[in-house]
């Protein structure tokens, strides 16, 4: 609008022509962008140019003759926009170098743009001021008289350098009662605030906490540390393996916070809050490492201020904890001081426990030895089970069960492992010349924590079977050769000379002459952590699976423990511990399968003869007083030996003898071959399978047992019950080798059996005895009621008949058929291991789990568990009604009742063993459909056909 006059004509009149506008000239500019990506922060700074010129650009002052800018002139650079700082490292270097006060600051963002002008007005609002006038004059607005803290970034720098560490200083004292710093100033009030020169005291406080919180967190741990090497006597080698791992992290922390401070020191020219920022920046990995370790030995800011609860942890806890954080720290990538020092710790603290682990299974190696046996809480005797030791005690299952294993220890490994424990025990019994016993270990992998990546691939391929070259030491940690110290050249008297080690460093003096190794199997922590991976490689890309790959030698070995052991039970080669002919004897003889032994014991226990019995049908081998025999003592079923005494049970000299006799003569009998001879050891000629037999005569015998005698518990008392032979059983004492195989659990099934088929043989004789008195040639015994007479001849076919299926059904079908299922399983077994296919059998555990199983199988077969309770008692009210049936009909025999007397109870007899067959019969065709139902081989209408 250069000289334009404006007229306007309204109403026919005409103005005056109007005075030019003044120019005014804008108080700033906005430049135009580039067609690039802008980094608005750094090319307003302009830090190069202010180091330069130390001046703002300003754009000129207005002039009233300062023609207006034109379009073509926005390319105009006012603000010195055109010079483009070249990169933004040159930026920050740049900012340490010039030591501007005001790149320290907290300042917003106006303050730190290039065109602020110099010239320009002071604001009158006191918030616009700079920040040490802001916090001057607030503090007197407060309070004037309070006792804060004043100090200036030097002064705050000198206590910081010495705090960082966990020393108190003149600002900040340790308050033991509640292990933090405290500001202290020299009036001695404890709620002053720290005011830092140029700040406010939120601003100051904030700022210090930093310092605050690592020397407070250094302190704790020393603590922790102090504490335990104070309560040596009852805390667990494990936390002393701890204690010394934090030790060691605490100082490389405070070598790093040196390092750290005499950088900051040395990097700026002039002390101050450039400085201070400086060194509170660099600060903020060490606060986050010390947290974590802290958090981890549960004495973080937040944590109880007790140690007790963390020195009275167990081995296992600790590893789990430390197992655990680690795994989080890897999962979140945390950052690599935080990652290595807990693995740092988890090596340290593993090492120990890894090796006991490694002795309880026979794992060693040569020059490792654990002298602690880390692995039973709150115990601290030395770990010396000797070898001799261990042949003597016989591997207890429930306390190998109860055995606690970390975290990181697979359910699978666990079981393994204490498999592996007991077998070991039972292997030195059984073949003590096995090379799995082989204590040297020299060609066996150490079990340690390793981490580097060429570690981690030689592991994988050994795993593989594709290295198999052994490493002399397995770990990641660079080893050093010891090197003599050296004596500073000081000239002493020669009567001083020894003291001269005096003046050299702590522990250089350790190394005895020709020891090239340290002490201790704990490395440096710098060590560590220079040799500690950024991440986990591909191969292991977890902790869990890095675990695996650990523990894979372990694993092997105790596979291996398990597999030497079932071969040593199931092979041909030691014949003495062959598990399948010890099965055997015991199905002869304790389930009274061998025919020849089932005679042999009818004829001592049991009679079939009627009242006019013959004294010679007592065995010849038995002494009895003939005299005690008489007609009144007869009792139907029961051999007269037993009844020539006063009372019942039977006891005395004459019963053991019967009962020893059987035995030997069933044994000469099944074996003719065996040799009778004194006790040898089990360890002598494992490879004769007679020795089996030869002692079988005294592990093998008769045995009684106490059974309770209260109301309703004193049947077995009464020689007419079916109880009366309860209280009889044959026991076996198996090899120590064997036991755990046949344990006792295992055993208590056989007894139950034996007392079942002693019950059954007892009603087959008094079935025997009915048909003698029923013989042809013989009166009836109902002479004058004839429906009784046919009667009892009907009842005593349906009891034969019975009793006899049952028998055949017990022998030939519940023990004979899984008999002989279980002892094909034992030949697939061993075949299988030598063809390395997946046998039955993994280990002896398992295998003893099926001979458990299989006396469940024969106990389900014969109704005698537990579930099956009610049919069971069913199917023994029979045989018991069976045998009134019998002893009535010998008390009518003898004369002790009338025919009429015993008319009405034998109906009574009669019916209820129909009605309890009836019953007998409808459960167990229910439990034939359950059965069948469960392996969907029964179909539609199915159901009905079997009612």
């Amino acid at each position: 609008m250069d000289d334009i006059l404006l007229s306007f004509d309204i109403s026919g009149q005409e103005f005056e022509t109007l005075p030019r506008l003044p120019l005014v000239w804008s108080p700033f500019s906005v430049p135009r962008l580039e067609e690039k990506p802008q980094n608005p922060i750094i090319e307003t700074l302009r830090l190069g140019r202010v180091g330069k010129t130390k001046a703002y650009n300003t754009p000129p002052l207005a002039s009233q003759d300062a023609p207006y800018p034109q379009e073509n002139q926005d390319s105009v650079d006012f603000y010195g926009t055109s010079e483009a700082v070249s990169s933004e490292e040159d930026v920050w270097e740049q900012a340490v170098s010039l030591g501007d006060p005001h790149l320290d600051a907290i300042t917003s963002w106006d303050t730190l743009r290039a065109p602020f002008p110099l010239q320009a007005t002071p604001s009158c609002f006191l918030t616009q001021q700079p920040s040490h006038i802001v916090s001057a004059a607030r503090h007197t607005i407060n309070d004037s008289d309070s006792g804060d803290d004043f100090v200036t970034p030097d002064e705050l720098l000198s206590c910081v350098q010495s705090m960082l560490k966990g020393i108190p200083s003149t600002l900040y004292i340790w308050e033991a009662e509640t292990q933090t710093f405290r500001l202290h100033n020299a009036f001695g009030e404890t709620d002053s605030k720290l005011i830092i020169s140029g700040m406010n005291s939120i601003t100051g406080e904030s700022f210090a906490r930093r310092f605050v919180k690592i020397g407070t967190l250094v302190r704790r741990l020393e603590i922790l540390v102090t504490g335990v090497w104070q309560n040596s006597s009852r805390v667990e080698p494990a936390v002393h393996a701890f204690a010394h791992a934090v030790s060691s992290v605490l100082d490389h922390v405070k070598c790093v916070v040196v390092d750290i401070t005499r950088s900051a020191l040395q990097n700026s020219q002039t002390k101050g809050s450039h400085t201070l920022t400086s060194l509170w920046a660099a600060c903020a990995d060490v606060e986050e490492q010390l947290e974590s370790m802290a958090s981890l030995c549960n004495c973080g800011m937040d944590d109880p201020l007790s140690n007790d609860n963390f020195l009275s942890q167990s081995v296992t806890d600790i590893l789990s904890r430390v197992f655990e954080t680690l795994d989080t720290q890897f999962n979140c990538s945390s950052a690599r001081e935080i990652t290595a020092t807990t693995a740092f710790i988890l090596s340290s603290v593993s090492a120990d426990y890894f090796d006991a682990v490694c002795h309880r299974v026979g794992y060693s190696r040569i020059g490792v030895h654990t002298s602690v046996d880390v692995l039973q809480s709150g115990h601290s005797a030395p770990f010396e089970d000797s070898d001799e030791d261990e042949v003597n005690e016989l591997p207890d299952s429930d306390d190998e069960g109860n055995e606690d294993f970390p975290c990181f220890y697979q359910e699978s490994l666990a079981r393994a492992l204490s498999n592996a424990r007991r077998s070991l025990k039972l292997l030195r019994i059984a073949r003590p010349d096995h090379p799995l016993l082989d204590s040297s270990g020299s060609h066996r992998i150490p079990i340690r924590w390793f981490w580097s990546e060429a570690n981690i691939a030689k592991a994988w391929l050994r795993s593989e079977g594709m290295y198999s070259e052994p490493d002399p030491c397995f770990e990641d940690l660079p080893t050093k050769q010891a090197v003599a110290p050296t004596i500073p050249d000081v000239h002493y008297p020669s009567d001083f000379l020894e003291f001269k080690r005096f003046d050299l460093e702590p522990g250089s003096v350790i190394f005895e002459a020709g020891n090239d190794k340290p002490p201790s199997h704990i490395p440096r922590f710098n060590e560590f952590l220079d040799s500690f991976p950024n991440t986990l490689p591909s191969l292991t890309p977890s902790l869990y699976n890095l675990t695996d790959l650990v523990l894979a030698p372990l694993a092997d070995h105790a596979e291996a423990l398990s597999t030497a052991l079932l071969d040593a039970f199931l092979s041909p080669s030691c014949a003495y511990l062959r598990f399948s002919s010890h099965l055997i004897l015991l199905r002869s003889f304790l389930l009274l399968a061998s025919p020849f032994l089932k005679s042999l014991l009818e004829g001592s226990l049991f009679s079939n003869n009627v009242g006019d019995f013959d004294i010679g049908m007592v065995p010849p081998r038995v002494s009895l007083n003939q005299k005690t025999i008489t007609q009144s003592s007869w009792i139907i079923g029961l051999a007269p030996g037993l009844l020539a005494g006063s009372g019942w049970p039977p006891a005395g000299a004459d019963l053991s003898f019967i009962l020893r006799t059987v035995v030997f003569d069933a044994l000469d009998h099944e074996y003719p071959s065996r040799q009778l001879g004194e006790r040898r050891p089990a360890s002598d000629d494992h490879g004769d399978e007679s020795l089996i037999y030869d002692e079988a005569e005294w592990r093998l015998g008769f045995a009684v047992r106490d059974l309770p005698t209260g109301s309703g518990h004193a049947k077995w008392l009464n020689p007419r019950s079916i109880e009366a032979l309860d209280f009889l059983y044959m026991s076996y004492q198996p090899p120590p080798a064997l036991s755990v195989l046949i344990t006792p659990n295992t055993l208590s099934k056989y007894h139950r059996l034996f007392v079942f088929n002693i019950r059954l043989l007892r009603v087959e004789n008094v079935i025997k005895a009915l048909f003698r008195m029923s013989s042809p040639g013989s009166d009836p015994l109902f002479q004058t009621i004839t429906p009784s007479q046919k009667l009892f001849e009907f009842f005593r076919f349906m009891a034969s008949s019975f009793v006899s299926t049952l028998s055949s059904y017990v022998y030939d079908v519940a023990i004979g058929s899984n008999f002989d299922t279980f002892l094909s399983k034992l030949g697939a077994t061993h075949s299988s291991s030598a063809s390395q296919e997946s046998p039955p059998f993994s280990d002896v555990f398992s295998l003893a789990e099926g001979h458990s199983k299989l006396m469940d199988d024969v106990l389900s077969a014969c109704l005698m568990r537990s579930a099956q309770k009610p049919v069971g008692d069913l199917l023994r009210s029979v045989l018991d009604v069976i045998l009134d049936f019998g002893i009535l009909m010998s008390d009518l025999k003898q004369g002790d009742i009338q025919e009429y007397q015993a008319a009405g109870p034998l109906e009574n007899l009669c019916s209820s063993y129909r009605k309890k067959m009836i019953t007998l019969v409808s459960f167990l065709r229910a439990i034939k459909y359950k059965l069948t139902a469960k392996h969907g081989i029964i179909g539609k209408g199915s159901k009905k056909s079997c009612g």
